[in-house]
């Protein structure tokens, strides 16, 4: 591809960086044919929650992974100020006074929510967008389509896939104890010689203590499947209190608690929720209520229920070592269209539990205030 630009500008959280980021990285240089990438990460972007690590640390994780021959390659602090929020659009002008035009690179999963970002139009009209498919996510030629019918711009289509591979999944697994493979040498050395990613290990350590190791595997992969829808769906909920309610869902499931379980409850397969919001409140320290009503309306639901409720009902039905039948049809459903997934695996909730038993009323209430049935 020949190129007049000398420039890319590759932005995001890097929380944390992981090898795809590297590997994309350095073919879309080749194929722009640049001889400089500036590396921009975000310190308070307005379409996510705050990153775990500090901005200094990023900074220094990315300035340790990104080495690509033939290439200057710079990390630009210019989102390091007192801004509430950093829009790429005001960001973009910036830059541009900085070294001259750029490519703007981003991949198919960005491009996807191109349209909910701050101002796009004036991105577009300051910088060519330089695009990758994403495994996982729609034709970035598709997408592209959309964009440039609805505002004036370039958009360069860049020849390669990016795998499947997810910052929010790494920073999850990392907040559990786990150390992923899927990040350069460095950066996995920088983590832990500065215990970067440890601030939820005691709590993840507590509640291994409650559950058995097959409970504990399924909470570790709602949560990796909870980080993983509110990324894939840019619903933009708290990491944290997405992490904590799918972390600590079933944390009532082995021990009995008598105060605030409704009569109803006792004995019966959702008793747990209710016992698991007052555990994660008295023995976990959890006072946000966003996250104990996660975990309290879990199994049954509930009428209008929070995003992050939504998430966790759904991730806790299509985490990865679920094997029901029809379960790769319902967590495809999910990933495709939230909301649709979500009735859908309400309305399949209640047909089993209705086969074998009574269903309790709250799912009831639920699956008729979503309409349900009408599906």
């Amino acid at each position: 591809m020949e190129s007049k630009i000398k420039t890319a500008v590759f932005g995001g959280a890097f929380d944390p960086i992981h090898s795809q980021h590297v590997e994309v990285a350095g073919k879309a240089v080749d194929a722009l044919n640049v001889s400089r990438l500036v590396i921009v990460p975000t310190k308070n972007p307005p379409h996510k929650s705050d990153a775990v690590v500090s901005f200094k640390d990023r900074v220094n994780m990315l300035k340790a992974a990104f080495k690509i021959p033939g290439c200057e390659v710079i990390v630009d602090e210019i989102e390091n100020n007192d801004r509430s929020n950093n829009c790429t659009a005001d960001i973009v002008p910036e830059l541009k006074a900085r070294y001259g035009p750029f490519y703007y690179v981003i991949g198919g999963d960005s491009l996807e929510h191109f349209h909910t970002w701050v101002r796009p139009w004036e991105i577009l009209r300051e910088a060519p967008l330089a695009v990758f498919d994403r495994e996982g996510y729609l034709p970035v030629k598709e997408t592209a389509a959309g964009i440039l019918k609805k505002w004036q711009g370039d958009i360069v289509f860049l020849p390669f896939t990016g795998k499947a591979m997810s910052s929010s999944d790494l920073k999850a697994c990392l907040l559990m104890g786990e150390r992923p493979s899927d990040m350069p040498e460095a950066v996995t050395e920088y983590i832990v010689n500065h215990g970067l990613y440890s601030k939820y290990l005691s709590v993840t350590d507590k509640l291994s203590g409650l559950l058995t190791e097959a409970r504990f595997i399924h909470s570790k992969n709602t949560v990796r499947a909870a980080v993983a829808l509110n990324s894939r769906h840019n619903l933009q909920q708290d990491f944290d209190k997405v992490f904590l309610s799918a972390l600590l869902h079933d944390a009532g499931k082995y021990r009995y608690v008598k105060e605030e379980v409704p009569a109803d409850a006792i004995g019966t397969p959702v008793e747990h929720q209710f016992a698991g919001a007052v555990i994660a409140r008295d023995l976990f320290g959890i006072n946000d209520t966003e996250i104990l009503n996660a975990v309290k309306y879990h199994t049954t639901g509930r009428e209008n229920m929070s995003v992050i409720e939504k998430i966790v009902y759904a991730a806790d039905m299509v985490s990865e070592e679920r094997v029901y039948p029809g379960v790769d049809k319902l967590r495809a459903a999910v990933y495709n269209d939230f909301d649709r997934g979500f009735r859908l695996l309400l309305k399949e909730s209640y047909l089993h539990v209705r086969s074998k038993s009574d269903v309790y009323p709250l799912t009831l209430q639920a699956c008729l205030y979503y309409n349900v049935f009408e599906d």
